[in-house]
């Protein structure tokens, strides 16, 4: 999937303290359509952050061939945020796991899903919520680290 970064509702950030990346679901309506509802993981490309020195968390620099885009892990989430009562619009949230000193609004993601993590659901509190998230970190952390996984952050996707 490729997406410009645009403004969601302001809680990764702020409210749970895990900041996501909103692709713009109205340019991946085709992909979105075959997709289930739910928590995925994969690898995710910032081609805007490239050159601009070191970014915490993202492929060491000898696991990658030189010229090859730096990518990095993440988790995205597909669906209608059942926890909160704001609309029921599909949205894109991307996870990226590393840490990022800026914004990238209006900046392009491109995303390769790789593995699905679990079904999108309602939960009883924000903390519970936080509490599922970091779960899914730790999954898709354990997955992408598997050789299985590796060779999709260097698929020509990210060229």
């Amino acid at each position: 999937m490729k997406a410009p970064v645009v403004t969601g509702f302001g809680r990764g950030s702020k409210q749970m303290g895990i900041p996501t990346a909103n692709m713009l679901p109205d340019v991946l309506r085709e992909q979105l359509e075959g997709m289930e509802r739910g928590v995925y993981f994969g690898w995710a490309r910032l081609p805007h952050l490239e050159g601009k020195g070191e970014v915490d968390g993202g492929a060491e620099e000898e696991d990658r061939g030189q010229g090859e885009p730096q990518v990095f892990k993440m988790v995205l989430n597909v669906g209608r945020r059942p926890t909160f009562v704001d609309g029921d619009d599909v949205t894109v949230e991307v996870h990226i796991l590393s840490s990022f000193e800026d914004d990238f609004y209006g900046e392009e993601l491109q995303v390769a899903v790789v593995g699905y993590i679990r079904p999108e659901r309602k939960f009883s509190s924000l903390d519970d919520l936080v509490v599922q998230i970091k779960s899914d970190m730790s999954v898709a952390t354990e997955q992408l680290d598997k050789d299985a996984f590796a060779p999709f952050a260097r698929d020509t996707f990210f060229a």
